[in-house]
C-alpha cells in the first residue's frame, strides 16, 4: 500500500473508495467470471500472478522499499514488473493493482502504470481493485477477535487476507465508518502512520505465517526469456541472438550475487547459492 495514505489524508482515501465501490466490485465482478472459472484458481495471490505471466511477468528484486511494480511498453505489448525484494503480501497486492491497470486501463499508448506517490483518481481504483479483491469481510473478522491487542488483531487479519498492514487498516476504517463505529475509527488513526513495526517478531509470536512479511526475491524474466529463445530458434544464424541470451543470463546471475547477500530465489522459489 503507497506510502502516501497516511493519517492526513485517510478519510478523503475512504471517500473515494466509496464513490467508486460500485465501479471497481462490477469490473472484480467481470474479472472473477472471466477469468477464474476458466482458470479454475481458488487462490487469489496465485491467480492474478498467472494472468501477469500470462503477459509476460517480470519479477526481480530492486532496492527500492517504495517501488512495488509498474506496467512497462515493451515494442507492443505491455509487461508487468514486480520488486520481489518487499515482503510477500506486498507483491500480492501489487500484483492485483498492476492487473487493474492492465486489464481496465489505457488504451495501450501508454508507455508505463506504475504506484503513484499522490492521489489520483487511476491509482486509487487500481489500489481499491486490489483491496476487493483480496480482503474479505475485515470488519466482522476483527470484531470476533477477543481479548487481543489492536495490533494483534491487525497481524491476524493480515494473516488471513494476506495483504499488507495499510490495506488492512483502510479496509478496516471504511467499515467502521459505514458501522458508525467512531471508537475504532479512532483507534486506527491513531496506529495508521506507525512505521517501527517489527512484523516478523509479532507473526512469530502470534504463530503466524512469518514468510507473508519477508521477500520471496524471485528472479524472472519470463517474457524477455521467451522472446529470446524465440528469435534464436528462428534464426540460429544470427549471432546477436546468442549475445543477448548470454547477456540475459548474465544478467540473472549478476542480480542473485550481488543483491541482499545472496538471498534471491530463482522463479520456483529455491533459495540460490
Amino acid at each position: 500500500m503507497a506510502d502516501y495514505i497516511t493519517s492526513d489524508n485517510l478519510n478523503e482515501i475512504v471517500e473515494q473508495n466509496i464513490e467508486i465501490k460500485g465501479e471497481i466490485n462490477n469490473k472484480l465482478l467481470f474479472f472473477l467470471e472471466r477469468y477464474n472459472v476458466r482458470e479454475g484458481i481458488k487462490s487469489e495471490e496465485k491467480l492474478a500472478f498467472k494472468i501477469l505471466k500470462q503477459h509476460g511477468l517480470i519479477q526481480m528484486p530492486i532496492e527500492n522499499q517504495h517501488w512495488c511494480g509498474a506496467i512497462y511498453r515493451v515494442g507492443d505489448k505491455r509487461v508487468p514488473v514486480i520488486n520481489t525484494a518487499l515482503p510477500r503480501m506486498n507483491q500480492f497486492f501489487a500484483a492485483w493493482h498492476e492487473l487493474y491497470h492492465l486489464m481496465f486501463e489505457g488504451d495501450g499508448n501508454e508507455e508505463v502504470y506504475q504506484v503513484s506517490a499522490d492521489l489520483n483518481r487511476t491509482e486509487r481504483k487500481a489500489d481499491y481493485f486490489a483491496a476487493k479483491a483480496l480482503v474479505g469481510n475485515v470488519y466482522n473478522t476483527y470484531i470476533e477477535l477477543k481479548n487481543m491487542e489492536f495490533m494483534d488483531k491487525i497481524a491476524v487479519c493480515m494473516d488471513i487476507y494476506q495483504v499488507p498492514y495499510k490495506a488492512i487498516l483502510i479496509e478496516l476504517y471504511e467499515e467502521a465508518m459505514l458501522a458508525d463505529n467512531r471508537k475504532l475509527q479512532g483507534l486506527i488513526m491513531d496506529y495508521f502512520d506507525r512505521r517501527d513495526e517489527d512484523w516478523n517478531m509479532r507473526f512469530q509470536q502470534l504463530g503466524l505465517d512469518e514468510e507473508l512479511v519477508t521477500p520471496s526475491y524471485i528472479v524472472n524474466f519470463g517474457y524477455l526469456e521467451d522472446k529470446i529463445n524465440e528469435k534464436r530458434a528462428e534464426e540460429p544464424e544470427v549471432s546477436a541472438h546468442e549475445l543477448n541470451w548470454q547477456y540475459l543470463r548474465e544478467l540473472k546471475e549478476r542480480v542473485k550475487n550481488t543483491m541482499y547477500g545472496g538471498a534471491i530465489r530463482d522463479e520456483r522459489g529455491k533459495k540460490q547459492a
